[in-house]
């Protein structure tokens, strides 16, 4: 091969190098951005920590189901994070009219949850 052409090689393949390394510090910025922007929605309560009560607990990997407190050492989630589960954070996690634990659904959560950016999850197939 003739030095001209490994020369013009190299810098294609420099140029592809600072685009893909490009392409990857915004997806990063935009992630980070998307998750500031959910936690700022997250509704407040009195404390930093989700409020349980009435024999509830709160399990999942990232906190996002509200189960009763005897069978919270037992749940398994997906571990799939969503923007969505932030608004759980400061939420309560109690009995409800109908006996079962769940997040009271305020109206702070309902428009928090609304807000979360969705992402598309396909379940797995074989």
């Amino acid at each position: 091969m003739k030095t001209s052409t490994l020369v013009v090689i190299a810098i294609a393949l420099s140029m592809v190098v600072g685009v893909l390394l490009f392409i990857s510090e915004s997806a990063r910025t935009y992630r980070s951005a998307q998750s500031e922007q959910v936690e700022q929605l997250a509704p407040t309560t009195t404390s930093e920590d989700p409020v349980t009560s009435g024999g509830c607990a709160i399990g999942g990997c990232n906190g996002e189901i509200c189960i009763e407190a005897s069978e919270a050492s037992t749940i398994v989630s997906s571990c799939v994070y969503l923007p969505e589960f932030a608004c759980y954070k400061s939420a309560r996690c109690e009995r409800q009219g109908n006996g079962a634990c769940d997040w009271t659904q305020t109206d702070e959560l309902k428009a928090c949850i609304a807000a979360a950016p969705k992402i598309n999850v396909a379940p797995m197939s074989d």
